[in-house]
């Protein structure tokens, strides 16, 4: 008996997967916009519609594309309905029982998740005053120690023939007003540079747009307030060294202050969580709704 059965959905497998071949072959984007929502396959007494599969195969811009999406997608279709009907044969029903009661578990918990964050969408400040930030930085140093050295720094990238070299030397290392006009008006030379130096960037991250694989040597000998000249037979790098913090130092609050909004914001949001929670539970009591019983 249970060999007959077997054969039977290998045999409905095999004929679907061959039908999903031909169809496939000869199967256009029009032919599914035809206004009947068809049949297209069947395992036991579940159908695919061409309304369902019409959905699945859009954006592919060609027919052939198209038929190659329709025949993955029929042949996945009937695999997947013929492993759960012989699922529903083949499980214990302790086991089954076990699964329904995560299926619905799981339910639950994909509905009141989604209502939650609808509610925290729609109610949630999500504004975070400047100040609050900064006594959150201020209050909790330890939080904000660095795990890696960051620095501040100013690069350009020139052809090594480049005949303003001199010139370029001079600008990136002193870098006044003046200076920065310069190389502002001469970034179309580059190849790449960076000349905000305000900004605190992981020193890994200057080692790889230096592109020096010996990150041991490289952070020996590079040094606060430093001129670098680095080059290869096509290209030069210009580099200085502005600033350099090590590990173990609390991180500057520009490098760290999107870090503080998103911890306030998370700490408002669990905060807003529990008060919602709570209040789901005194609001269903008091109507009557909800009912503990010693």
């Amino acid at each position: 008996m249970q060999n007959s059965f077997n054969i039977k959905y290998k045999l409905l497998l095999g004929y679907l997967v061959i039908g999903g071949f031909l169809l496939g072959a000869v199967y256009r984007c029009d032919q599914l916009q035809t206004g009947t929502d068809r049949p297209i396959a069947r395992v036991e007494n579940s159908f695919l519609y061409s309304s369902e599969l019409s959905k699945a195969i859009e954006g592919y811009s060609t027919p052939q594309d198209s038929a190659i999406k329709a025949q993955a997608y029929i042949s996945n279709w009937a695999r997947k309905k013929l492993l759960y009907e012989l699922s529903q044969i083949n499980t214990t029903a302790t086991k089954k029982q076990q699964l329904e009661s995560l299926i619905d578990q799981y339910r639950i918990d994909l509905y009141a998740q989604t209502y939650k964050e609808n509610i925290i969408s729609n109610r949630l400040d999500t504004l975070v005053d400047l100040q609050q930030m900064q006594d959150f930085y201020e209050q909790n140093p330890v939080i904000f120690r660095l795990k890696e050295p960051i620095c501040q720094y100013r690069y350009i990238k020139v052809p090594i023939e480049n005949i303003e070299l001199n010139q370029l030397r001079r600008s990136i290392r002193r870098f006044d007003s003046l200076d920065q006009v310069n190389l502002d008006s001469l970034s179309f030379q580059f190849s790449s540079f960076q000349l905000n130096d305000t900004l605190w960037q992981p020193q890994d991250n200057l080692r790889k747009q230096l592109a020096i694989d010996d990150a041991n040597n490289f952070a020996r000998y590079l040094k606060k307030s430093q001129f670098f000249e680095i080059q290869d037979s096509l290209e030069v790098y210009l580099l200085f060294v502005k600033d350099l913090l090590e590990p173990g130092a609390t991180a500057p609050y520009p490098y760290v202050a999107t870090t503080i909004k998103n911890i306030i914001l998370n700490q408002r949001k669990l905060a807003f969580l529990r008060q919602f929670d709570n209040e789901i539970i005194q609001d269903a009591i008091k109507t009557k709704k909800v009912e503990f019983y010693q």
